[in-house]
């Protein structure tokens, strides 16, 4: 449809711009988004940087409310934070979510938190505290600088589990959580799953397809570009013929998305509002042309800057998009928003119905009362009729679900354990029982009003209670239950505490060890290695037995039975010895047990047999059994018995000699006055044995006379 020149400078063109409106036929409420920036000069005076009263916006339209708070640095960097209690009150009573926005074109800080792992926690504690003091219900991210897809989907993670623990405000069956407020063009991966996993929805920023220009400029609530939606997305998808043929989109965006996991019906399509175009737009410019997501926008170059300047042979009125747009040159076209028409309204619902999306998001509310003053209440502007009509089917937002009955009824709580009066001491059980109508959220104990120990938030609510650091004598013990409605009921009881006495000591020991020789027994001859045994007891328990030879320590003590040592007796002289047993008990206490010994040395081995053909001659025998002739006895201080059967070498009897003095046995070859020569070639070996009984210095000398 083409409007003639006069028509439309004179804005005499109403009846003309009579089409079938699009109403939807899906009777299902979508999500209208909107932004409150107190900091932006375009809420009128005296609301421009100052206080902006709550009741200006359009509740019985909104489903939530984003309020910004700057550049996403911990503390928020806004004078206006004191305003988030009032709008999020607000809210909350007429049944819309509201939350915290972070982030917009200045997120430098964001940028840096978000790249800075050890920040996060700082950051999270600082803005959930903003949450729970206002009962906010989210919190938004408007992502416009570099960011890691990585570091944002850890940092999202970590924030998703600390929201879990909260709950909303507006809707207390669930958990506050995340929205995320960006375009496909951003350095985000939409693709992620982490990102996707933990973000409630997420607003595109298509409203800055149109050159990014928050102004007074025609464009800005004009249809964004609406492409026809076929259901495939396809590049050949199209408004029109010619130039506008291809646009960029926001149908493209969302098939985009789409496309990388994200579910339509989490989409929102962003479609900004700066009033003066509605009403009385005074300056033109281009939307993109070229491309079919967005890329670089330029202005119409000066061609017109008033609606009376467009000549009429380059408006065009698209029966799809139910809007007009302006031709200028072969390649060059944009969207127009005429007064009083809502184009761009029906344009939005359409994408928004036929591609199953989420709803839209608005940038900004403050917008529509830009020229206004004083701010009109209720937010009867007239781009938020429009919304109301194409957005809210009856009109009237429905009012929120009435609240939960109050309760009243308090928890009930007993002491199972311990029994009132119960003495007590050491470690001990605490336990009580509660219950509620609604819920018990937790019970504390308590001993004479201080808290004793933590809240217990679940059955069986116990506590092990180490009475030791307390003072004996009596004590109150208190349980107290707490419902979730906050409402308390307190059970006491007295108890004694008592410090038991301390054990006995034990008896003093007065036994002394019992003590016995195993072997040997007294009076043994002992020769060689020999084995020491002794049994020993004791009525509290022996530690050790030791030995001893004529007093002597004899080896190490042994510590345990049975108690023995084993003991070469070689080196100690042959005679008489005492040989002791000493047991000690634990207490220290000692018996000894003594027996005594002889110890002897082995006999030498038997001597070889004799020479019966010695080489060079016989053998000269001086004493066999007896002095053999012609050898006689030539000893001197010497008593010697020559048949003495005590040690015999060889033979049946051997020479005894007792020595008090210098002595010798000596034998000589015939008498000293007839002496017999002795032939010494008629032997080849000298056979001497001896056996002393005690130390002496033995000397053997041949002689001649």
């Amino acid at each position: 449809m083409r409007l003639l020149a006069p028509v439309f400078r004179n804005i005499l063109f109403v009846t003309v711009l009579i089409v079938t409106q699009y109403h939807p036929v899906v009777a299902a409420e979508k999500m209208v988004f909107g932004w409150v920036t107190f900091q932006d000069t375009k809420w009128p005076s005296p609301y421009s940087g100052g206080s902006i009263p709550s009741d200006s916006l359009p509740w019985d339209v909104l489903t939530h409310l984003g309020l910004f708070a700057a550049n996403g640095s911990a503390p928020p960097q806004s004078s206006y934070i004191n305003q988030y209690g009032a709008f999020t009150k607000k809210a909350h009573e007429k049944g819309v979510f509201a939350g915290i926005t972070v982030g917009g074109s200045s997120d430098g800080a964001l940028v840096t938190m978000i790249g800075n792992s050890a920040s996060w926690n700082n950051w999270i504690t600082t803005y959930l505290g903003y949450l729970d003091a206002h009962k906010m219900d989210f919190i938004e991210f408007d992502f416009e600088g570099s960011y890691s897809a990585t570091n944002i989907g850890n940092f999202f993670q970590t924030l998703y589990d600390s929201l879990q623990t909260r709950q909303s405000g507006n809707d207390p069956s669930r958990h506050p959580y995340i929205v995320l407020t960006a375009s496909l063009s951003h350095t985000i991966s939409w693709s992620s799953a982490t990102i996707r996993n933990t973000v409630e929805f997420v607003n595109m920023m298509t409203y800055d397809y149109n050159n990014n220009a928050w102004g007074r400029v025609t464009f800005d609530n004009s249809p964004k570009s609406y492409k026809y939606y076929n259901g495939t997305g396809g590049a050949t998808d199209s408004i029109g013929s010619g130039v506008n043929a291809i646009a960029p989109s926001m149908q493209r965006q969302a098939i985009r998305a789409n496309a990388a996991g994200w579910p339509m019906s989490k989409l929102n399509v962003g479609m900004d509002y700066n009033g003066g175009s509605w009403g009385n737009a005074t300056v033109i410019r281009q939307s993109t042309s070229g491309t079919t997501d967005g890329g670089s926008n330029a202005t119409f170059a000066g061609n017109w800057s008033t609606f009376s300047q467009i000549p009429a042979d380059s408006i065009f009125f698209d029966q799809i998009a139910q809007a007009y747009w302006a031709r200028v040159g072969s390649n060059l076209w944009t969207w127009l928003s005429l007064p009083g028409r809502d184009s761009g309204v029906i344009a939005t619902r359409k994408v928004v119905d036929s591609m199953g999306l989420g709803g839209v998001c608005i940038w900004n509310l403050g917008n529509e009362v830009w020229n206004a003053s004083p701010v009109p209440p209720g937010g009867k502007g007239w781009f938020f009729s429009q919304l109301r009509r194409h957005f809210n089917y009856s009109g009237v937002q429905p009012p929120p679900p009435p609240p939960p009955p109050v309760d009243t009824i308090a928890p009930a709580i007993n002491m199972v354990r311990p029994a009132n009066g119960d003495s007590l001491t050491g470690t001990v059980t605490v336990e009580a029982s509660a219950s509620d109508n609604v819920g018990v959220t937790s019970v504390q104990f308590l001993l004479d009003g201080a808290a004793l120990g933590s809240p217990d938030a679940s059955s069986p609510y116990t506590y092990n209670w180490n009475t030791d650091p307390v003072a004996d004598g009596n004590h109150t013990l208190s349980a107290v239950a707490r419902d979730q409605a906050g409402l308390q009921a307190r059970r006491d009881i007295t108890v004694r505490l008592y410090t038991p006495p301390p054990p006995p000591p034990p008896p003093v020991d007065t036994v002394a060890p019992q003590v016995a020789f195993v072997a040997p027994s007294n009076g043994d001859t002992l020769m060689g290695t020999v084995t020491i045994q002794a049994s020993a007891s004791d009525n509290a328990g022996v530690s050790s037995v030791r030995f001893l030879l004529d007093n002597n320590a004899l080896g190490a003590q042994d510590n345990s039975a049975p108690y023995t040592l084993s003991w070469n007796t070689d080196p100690v002289i042959d005679g008489s010895h005492t040989l002791s047993a000493i047991a000690r008990d634990l207490s220290g206490l000692e018996t000894r047990r003594d027996i005594g010994v002889w110890l002897t040395s082995p006999p030498p081995p038997p001597p070889p047999p004799p020479d019966t053909n010695p080489a060079g001659g016989s053998a000269i025998a001086v004493y066999v059994d007896a002095i053999a002739s012609p050898w006689i006895n030539g000893s001197w201080s010497s008593t010697n018995n020559f048949q003495s059967t005590e040690r015999v070498y060889a033979g049946t009897a051997a020479v005894k000699a007792v020595q008090s003095a210098w002595g010798a046995v000596s034998f000589h070859s015939g008498s000293w006055a007839s002496p017999v020569p002795v032939n010494t070639s008629a032997g080849d070996n000298l056979r001497l044995t001896v056996y002393p009984e005690s130390l002496v210095t033995l000397r053997v000398e041949l002689q001649n006379d």
